[in-house]
């Protein structure tokens, strides 16, 4: 069988495919200049309203998932945008999903709230459930702000210890322990 060509000609015009070596050039190439990443960062703010670090986050993961693609691709720009495109709309789902699983803010939340979501049943099982996640946010919420940031990125986030530490802007070598302190000082508001 003869070896895949590198241009296919149609009656209408010529499209040239990129070989699988040269993706990383062209790669490299399209994304170092400023114009495409602003069209791109653009394009994430005006469609999605992603913030631009937002979306400079989602280009490097688009370069990377278009650098491990083992075949032949017409248009890369167009498939580079469609795989930008694919990761604006899997960062909304993720962040609409992270926004489902908060409670509303604990003094927003009372008796006729609990009464209206649990048929006016207050004492079953899943009404104790909520007040005492609605505690655990109260207690969360009076602990320090680098406590916060780091529970929150370690726990709810899932981001390693090392990403979690960068978030609360603590070195890495003392994340462990930040997160134990904050642990035992929630604990002992809890109690």
């Amino acid at each position: 069988m003869p070896p895949v060509e590198a241009t296919v000609t149609t009656a209408a015009s010529a499209m040239t495919a990129t070989r699988v070596e040269d993706i990383p050039d062209f790669v490299e190439h399209y994304l170092s200049e400023p114009a495409n990443t602003t069209k791109l960062t653009a394009y994430a703010r005006r469609r999605f309203g992603i913030d631009a670090d937002e979306a400079r986050d989602l280009i490097q993961e688009t370069a990377y998932e278009v650098l491990r693609q083992s075949r032949l691709i017409h248009r890369p720009e167009g498939f580079l945008f469609q795989v930008f495109h694919r990761r604006c709309c899997h960062f909304l789902a993720r962040q609409k999903r992270r926004e489902a699983t908060f409670l509303p803010a604990p003094d927003q939340v009372d008796e006729t709230e609990l009464k209206s979501r649990f048929g006016g049943e207050i004492g079953t099982r899943d009404s104790d459930e909520l007040l005492r996640r609605l505690n655990l946010r109260r207690a969360f919420a009076s602990a320090s702000t680098v406590c916060r940031q780091i529970l929150r990125a370690y726990y709810v986030e899932g981001c390693s210890l090392k990403e979690s530490a960068d978030h609360a802007s603590i070195a890495h070598s003392g994340a462990w322990r930040t997160i134990d302190r904050c642990l035992k000082k929630l604990k002992t508001c809890l109690a």
